[in-house]
C-alpha cells in the first residue's frame, strides 16, 4: 500500500526513486514492482513494457486497473 501511495505525490516515478522513497532494498523493490507491474493485475504501468523489473524502468499508476471481484492484498 505505502508504494500506491508515492502516487499520490507523482504521476511517474523512477525505480530508484520509489527505492529511496521507501527505504527499501534492491531485491525488495524489484519484488514489490513486478508484483504490481507484470503479475496478472497490473495496478502498474511500466516502461519499457517487459516481464522484468531493471533500475531504469520507470511507473506510472495504471487509471484503467479495475477488477470488481478482486481483492487485493
Amino acid at each position: 500500500a505505502s508504494a500506491l501511495l508515492l502516487f499520490n505525490a507523482s504521476d511517474k516515478l523512477t525505480y530508484s526513486e520509489i527505492m529511496t522513497q521507501l527505504n527499501l532494498t534492491d531485491d525488495d523493490v524489484i519484488r514489490l514492482l513486478h508484483s504490481l507491474s507484470c503479475a496478472k493485475y497490473k495496478i502498474l504501468n511500466k516502461e519499457p513494457n517487459t516481464k522484468n523489473v531493471s533500475q531504469s524502468d520507470t511507473f506510472e499508476f495504471n487509471p484503467k486497473f479495475t477488477d470488481k471481484l478482486k481483492r487485493i492484498k
